[in-house]
């Protein structure tokens, strides 16, 4: 028999937010305090430490320090980290991000960060800045990836730490800032920055080359002249893709003199134009 979690406590909005982050065999559950006869509700408000783990079985409630290791999860029974009855649901508390779904893979627009942390909630430190985050667990790490708009794409079942593959996806619980601090946010997710990701060397970007979304290259998009600023032909990444051209090619500028431009610091730099055309404003205008 399978044992619904409750979907409604996965959007917990108060200080003591809760994330759903996985189903666990019960005998692998991390040594902590143990209360028995509760709710799933009551053990979530119940724990004043870092993780809650609620035997969907046998109703015994677990407050913990740590998630456990990675090994220790288990398939769920579908996208929505429903766990069966002989399974324990997880959680990490205290924290501003609620689950959303689990997904195949995602697609990111703005700003993107990836790396690999230690733990679910060093992964949403090192989101804490963005709207957006995803997991999933890679051998004894996380793969984690931070965004400012994150679509997940072919729901799937939330996979167990032995899968290396599909991903948690979740969003920031948070009361929208007002004033100065909402236009500062609504500056920050305009801002479509490269996504550098660890598999290319320091200072480069992974970007998409033509129209194979398989792949890519290593470019510094800070000289480039045909991915200047951003990638061209969209962002490369191990679990994202991203289509959209966050870059300008300065060699199809129009009028400018061959040879005429460079990139620097990720801008295009006229230097020459064309026969009848005048530099003005880092722009070749016809002369009159």
């Amino acid at each position: 028999m399978i044992v619904p979690i409750i979907i409604a406590a996965l959007a917990i909005r108060s200080v003591r937010g809760a994330a759903y982050v996985g189903c666990v065999d019960p005998a692998s559950i991390p040594s902590g305090t143990t209360t028995t006869g509760s709710d799933l509700d009551t053990c979530i408000s119940s724990c004043t430490s870092s993780y809650a783990f609620y035997d969907n079985g046998s109703g015994t409630c677990t407050c913990a320090s740590s998630g456990g290791s990675n090994s220790a999860y288990e398939e769920a029974q579908n996208s929505g980290g429903t766990c069966s009855s002989d399974q324990a649901s997880a959680w990490l508390l205290n924290t501003a991000f609620g689950f959303n779904i689990c997904a195949e893979t995602t697609t990111t627009n703005g700003r993107t960060r990836t790396n690999f942390p230690a733990s679910a909630d060093a992964c949403f430190t090192a989101c804490a800045d963005y709207p957006y985050a995803a997991w999933t667990r890679y051998d004894a790490a996380y793969l984690c990836i931070c965004a400012d708009e994150m679509t997940p794409e072919t729901p799937e079942n939330c996979q167990g730490g032995a899968a290396s593959s599909g991903l948690y996806a979740f969003q920031q619980s948070v009361v929208i800032p007002t004033g100065n601090a909402r236009r500062q946010l609504k500056e920050r997710l305009r801002r479509a920055q490269a996504t550098q990701f660890q598999y290319c060397p320091s200072g480069l970007t992974g970007c998409i080359v033509g129209t194979d979304p398989e792949a890519f290259e290593c470019i510094d998009t800070r000289a480039d002249l045909e991915s200047c600023g951003g990638c061209i032909n969209g962002l490369y990444g191990p679990t994202v893709r991203n289509s959209t051209s966050t870059g300008v090619d300065c060699s199809a500028l129009p009028n400018v003199a061959l040879g005429g431009v460079t990139c620097s610091r990720g801008q295009c730099e006229v230097s020459a134009c064309k026969y009848g055309y005048a530099l003005v404003d880092n722009e070749c205008v016809r002369m009159l």
